[in-house]
């Protein structure tokens, strides 16, 4: 009889809280099933999200398409006609690829200032865990990334550029730019929770961002005397990677790589449990 009893306490969840250590009544089987729910919720919002702010419009799918391709042509006019910048790093398909990555980390930021707030009946009407907002604003964001970056990769295919191996790598660079990237929408999430003037701020701190950043230029260009600060930015790394796997043909450097890796981790873990500590609390200012 004590067997039975003692199995099925070590079938409950053991969790700390801020008053101290507690078991759950939710058993191991129980957990699963709510994982696999919500696992299923967050799938049919992405789903909702994709139809609503594309499919559903009549020029939603041309636009996921074209948006991205005329950004590159625009840069493009400015640098090489307007700037007179014609070397070999400036190219349609170098800004395309380019500002096909750095787009998904400029919507993620330019958009979390509102993640909590935009969601707001929803979080003060049921029990719907905050977490899963900021995974279904994320995951939304990546599926147009991926359809964005189909398209950059046939263009680019089509221009000539040819696949190698190191093409492999792209989605470890990618992984860790979307670590970084979650990390900060998690903060400036709940920071635009409480601090509503952070939106117009944020804009233009991402643009600044943007141009700082080698995404129109390659890093190449930065003055030798401005490099060690440079290398403060996180996408003056995974930027050059990216360029140095599409169009260079080159290892990147795998050290500064798994510095911005491990730091952004930490800083994601770090915003996970600040979000679980902060989700009763962030209501009363929804």
């Amino acid at each position: 009889m004590n067997s039975i009893d003692d199995n099925a306490e070590l079938s409950k969840w053991m969790e700390i809280t801020p008053a101290g250590r507690r078991t759950s009544s939710v058993t191991h089987d129980e957990r699963w099933r709510d994982l696999h729910m919500h696992l299923w919720q967050v799938a049919f919002m992405v789903r909702w999200n994709l139809m609503e702010k594309s499919f559903g419009r009549a020029l939603g799918r041309a636009w996921i398409i074209l948006d991205p391709m005329m950004q590159a042509a625009l840069y493009l006019f400015l640098l090489i006609l307007i700037f007179r910048v014609n070397d070999s790093d400036i190219s349609f398909t170098f800004l395309l690829v380019t500002l096909t990555f750095w787009r998904l980390h400029a919507n993620l930021l330019s958009a979390a200032p509102t993640l909590f707030t935009s969601k707001g009946p929803v979080l003060q009407q049921s029990s719907f865990p905050a977490r899963l907002i900021v995974y279904e604003f994320i995951l939304t964001e990546v599926a147009f990334f991926c359809i964005n970056l189909v398209v950059a990769l046939g263009v680019i295919l089509a221009f000539g550029v040819r696949p190698n191996l190191l093409w492999l790598l792209v989605p470890v660079i990618f992984l860790i730019q979307l670590v970084f990237s979650s990390a900060l929408v998690i903060f400036v999430g709940l920071l635009g929770a409480v601090v509503r003037d952070v939106g117009p701020v944020l804009v233009f701190f991402v643009t600044v961002w943007f141009y700082l950043s080698p995404v129109i230029y390659g890093v190449s260009r930065v003055p030798a005397s401005l490099e060690r600060f440079m290398y403060l930015n996180p996408f003056a790394i995974i930027m050059p990677a990216y360029q140095a796997i599409f169009f260079g043909g080159v290892m990147p450097s795998a050290w500064a790589l798994g510095a911005v890796f491990v730091s952004s981790l930490i800083l994601l873990v770090l915003g996970l449990r600040l979000l679980s500590h902060a989700q009763h609390r962030i209501y009363r200012f929804l």
